[in-house]
């Protein structure tokens, strides 16, 4: 309808609609928004915590909490492979991965918040912020949002990924200091989803992606 109107000139009444139309994962239906982001949203900050959550054997299985809290940092080798699948590398044919993630999530580092207590919606563009240093001149941080179910199964929702030495320039990037540590500002992709209860959301920090099956390494 909109490149009808603005291509074609059809006068289909495209300009007066809705701005914004969402697909809406968990709930599995179709809504529209006046703006973008949408102006009733409530941004919530939850914070990464040292405390275990019992969950799952990550390599530190920290919690995600509303209550700020200090303890010892955690530790990420920088493995090849180890992390998720990054469904943005995929063709559309691919589609995201529905793979159980935490075969991954074992080798990174995670933080699982406690079970929901009601539905709750994310969307928008969920925002990392964390101090890290590393021990190169280079590095990168995958993130991934996940939806973790009563049952343990835990699914994609939202993906991020930054090279660091490129965070403020795409085209300039400025080499890390060894040993350094520095603010990592990170917006993940664009999301609506729908975690129900009972059920957790589960972020995970990787080093690297891995490679999808199939597709050239």
């Amino acid at each position: 309808q909109w490149l009808d109107h603005w291509l074609k000139g059809a006068d289909n009444g495209v300009e007066k609609a809705p701005k914004v139309i969402l697909y809406v994962k968990g709930a599995d239906r179709w809504r529209y928004e006046a703006d973008w982001p949408i102006a009733d949203a409530k941004p919530v900050t939850l914070q990464l915590a040292p405390g275990r959550s019992g969950t799952i054997a990550s390599l530190n299985d920290g919690a995600l909490t509303a209550r700020a809290a200090s303890g010892p940092s955690a530790t990420l080798p920088y493995v090849p492979g180890a992390g998720p699948a990054l469904p943005v590398l995929l063709s559309s044919s691919q589609g995201r991965s529905a793979a159980d993630q935490r075969p991954f999530e074992a080798k990174v580092l995670t933080w699982t918040s406690a079970p929901l207590t009601v539905a709750t919606e994310v969307t928008g563009y969920p925002h990392v912020s964390l101090w890290a240093a590393s021990s190169a001149a280079d590095g990168d941080v995958v993130f991934s949002l996940n939806d973790v179910a009563p049952d343990g199964t835990s699914t994609q929702v939202v993906q991020g990924y930054l090279n660091v030495p490129h965070q403020a320039s795409l085209s300039r990037p400025k080499a890390l200091t060894p040993g350094q540590a520095q603010k990592i500002e990170l917006d993940l992709l664009p999301t609506a989803s729908v975690f129900q209860p009972g059920h957790r959301l589960r972020l995970a920090l990787a080093g690297a992606a891995s490679v999808p099956a199939g597709m050239p390494q």
